[in-house]
């Protein structure tokens, strides 16, 4: 008995491991779309368009004294900001700030997306309401989500968010 016990154990150890998943590859695609007024400010201020994401999710049970205490989740990180052209289309955005490491202490992965222009002190300065451009982005979503299709960010004038 104890030979194929020995055995078995022995073929076990020759089998391959099984992969862990990476987590997603990303990137993020973003659909971004400006009204003719957002585009007309983009253009006369030549703002940059600045992505931030941020990651969470909930734990699973083994880590749940590892959550935040405001947010009651795992904090998976936030991305450096992103420049992205200020112009419509589609505009890839990697998953960069992810914390893989701990993607297996949460159910699902999540992304919030922020979309906004870079304005420097002097074009803070001297904006106009007409000129502040407002990008509305889908709620927080599964990271799987997000990566699997593009994301629609609207770019309005704060006007015409009224």
């Amino acid at each position: 008995m104890k030979e194929l016990v020995i055995v078995a154990i022995a073929a076990l150890a020759a089998l391959p491991l099984a992969a862990q998943p990476a987590g997603p590859a990303g990137p993020i695609t973003l659909d971004v779309q400006y009204t003719p007024a957002a585009a007309a400010s983009i253009a006369r201020n030549h703002y940059p368009m600045r992505v931030f994401l941020s990651f969470d999710g909930d734990p699973v049970p083994a880590h749940r004294r590892d959550v935040d205490e405001i947010s009651e989740t795992i904090d998976l990180g936030m991305s450096p900001p992103q420049t992205i052209p200020s112009t419509a289309g589609a505009h890839p955005v990697p998953l960069a700030g992810l914390n893989r490491a701990r993607l297996s202490w949460v159910r699902e992965a999540r992304v919030s997306v922020s979309v906004a222009p870079f304005l420097t002190d002097a074009q803070i300065r001297n904006a106009r309401a007409a000129d502040t451009i407002i990008c509305q982005s889908p709620a927080q979503m599964s990271i799987a989500r997000a990566t699997a299709q593009p994301l629609p960010i609207i770019c309005r004038t704060m006007p015409e968010t009224r």
